[in-house]
Order: structure tokens, then C-alpha cells, then sequence
């Protein structure tokens, strides 16, 4: 049997709205002869995320989050609140595995496990949700509560996935935690006790530095992290670049969607709509 190929991006740091437009751009692509891709990168500046979805009436702190030199961006998948910081983010584009989202979770986790093993980070698969931490907010932050089929330490939560699908492709991003910064995240969401909940978020969550006993950073994990990935999934890595209509597509939608302030403040409807339409004439 042949063994697929699929697309290595190694695309370092990013501001919010390239990175979120290509994970979207690859989307977009996946169904009219796209390239199953695996996307690895950070983010400068370290950036807050907005789930697609997540109401942002009051409470975010966007003066803060300025000054303290932080960006904002929404991401095209769902859940809540997300600090990128001391993270590698990985992307995965591909055909959708049979068997619905939860199965779409096993398999790709089964390729994190690898990955991170492949570094010296041994993490358990959590087989069931684990409740929401105590003494935080149920808005806020992403990282609260282990799912099913998400990477764990002792319970703690140490790498966080989002998915969405188009066309019988997934396109499934996520946070591997490295360094403890993330924890800052409840002070710029306009908690009544920030101190309280950034210690029942680090109850909740564990980096790989800390599991480790040393530090350990993005570049270090990205070439270990694709061996054991791609051993597991049972495909070869080819490094690759963003073709031209990926890279058309990732500044339109960077243009017209993660980098208006009116998008990332409402994430309104009728502005995604229309975006949505366009993206049904991709290719």
C-alpha cells in the first residue's frame, strides 16, 4: 500500500488574522483538490482568540490587551476564549475520517500523542469530559475543562482543539501549550477575581516545559512533533509552501474578515454570510 503524501507547512510566527485566514484559506481549498495538509506555527504578537461563535458584549478588556501589546482576532472555529502565548499551534487540513467529529478526534489525537511522544511528552487521551474548573468563569476561557479525545497530563489539559468542516474535509487547529503565559488570560476578560481564576486555570492545564523540567520552545518540538505525527497517521510529510490561490484566498479572508475590527468585536452574521456565499465559488 502506498503510503500518502501529505503537505508539511512550517510557517513560524504570525499575527492572528494571517493565521487564522490561511487555517480558513486551506479549508476553502480542501474540496476542490486541495492537499491534505499539516500547518505548524506561533504567533507575534501573542495573540487573544474569540471563538467564531462567542458573544463579546462586555468584560474583554481591548485597552489591556493594547497596551500590554497583545492581539485580538476571532477565530473561523467554535469554543471560547484562547491566549496564544509560550504555544506551537498546529493545523491539520484533510479528507474527514468516517464516523462523525468524535471519531475525527480519536484519529488526529492519536497523531498529537505521537508527536508529542516524539519529544519527550508523554500525555494520556482523555476518554471522557472532564468538568469545568472550579472557580472560573463558564464564558471564558477555552482551556477550563478537558473533552473527550484531548490530550491530558494527571487530568490536566495540555493541548486544546477546535474543529469545522466543509465538503467532506476537516480543517482542525489547536494550542500545544509550552510555557505558562496563557494563564494571564482571565485578567484581560474582565473577571471580578482574576488572581482566582488564573490559579484554577493552571489547577486545569499543564505546559510541556513544566512536564518536562526545562524549557522547552517551539522550534526544538516542530521537527520530532511531524516525525511521531506522521508515523502515526501512516502518511509521509513533504515540505511544501501556500500555492497561489491558497495565498490569494488567506488575504482576502485576512482582508475582508480576520482583520476587521467589526468582525472581530460582533462576528456578525450577515458579514459571515455573505463571506460564506463567496467561499461556495472557491477554485
Amino acid at each position: 500500500m502506498n503510503t500518502p503524501d501529505w503537505r508539511l507547512l512550517l510557517d513560524g510566527p504570525a499575527d492572528g488574522p494571517w493565521n487564522m485566514a490561511v487555517d480558513e484559506a486551506l479549508l476553502l481549498g480542501g474540496p476542490d483538490g486541495g492537499i491534505p495538509t499539516l500547518r505548524l506555527y506561533t504567533w507575534h504578537p501573542h495573540t487573544l482568540s474569540l471563538g467564531a461563535n462567542q458573544r463579546v458584549t462586555t468584560g474583554l478588556d481591548w485597552d489591556r490587551l493594547e497596551q500590554d501589546g497583545y492581539g485580538v482576532v476571532r477565530r473561523p472555529t467554535g469554543g471560547r476564549a484562547i491566549l496564544h502565548a509560550q504555544e506551537l499551534t498546529y493545523s491539520v487540513t484533510a479528507p474527514a475520517p468516517p464516523g462523525g467529529t468524535l471519531a475525527a478526534y480519536l484519529w488526529l489525537a492519536e497523531g498529537l500523542r505521537s508527536g508529542l511522544a516524539a519529544a519527550g511528552v508523554t500525555l494520556d487521551l482523555e476518554r471522557s469530559r472532564r468538568p469545568q474548573a472550579r472557580g472560573i468563569d463558564t464564558r471564558n476561557p477555552c482551556f477550563t475543562a478537558a473533552g473527550r479525545y484531548e490530550l491530558v497530563a494527571g487530568g490536566r489539559k495540555v493541548v486544546g482543539s477546535a474543529q469545522r468542516r466543509r465538503g467532506g474535509w476537516l480543517m482542525q487547529h489547536g494550542s500545544i501549550l509550552l510555557g505558562p503565559e496563557h494563564l494571564r488570560l482571565p485578567h484581560y476578560l474582565g473577571s471580578p477575581d482574576p488572581a482566582a481564576e488564573e490559579a484554577a486555570l493552571a489547577w486545569a492545564t499543564v505546559d510541556c516545559s513544566t512536564l518536562l523540567g526545562r524549557p522547552l520552545e517551539a522550534a526544538e518540538l516542530t521537527g520530532p512533533f511531524a516525525e511521531g505525527f506522521a508515523r502515526a497517521l501512516g502518511v509521509r510529510l513533504v515540505p511544501g509552501r501556500l500555492s497561489t490561490t491558497d495565498r490569494e484566498w488567506a488575504d482576502r479572508l485576512r482582508a475582508n474578515r480576520f482583520a476587521d475590527p467589526v468582525w472581530t468585536r460582533q462576528g456578525r452574521r450577515k458579514d459571515r454570510d455573505d463571506l460564506m456565499a463567496e467561499d461556495e465559488r472557491y477554485g
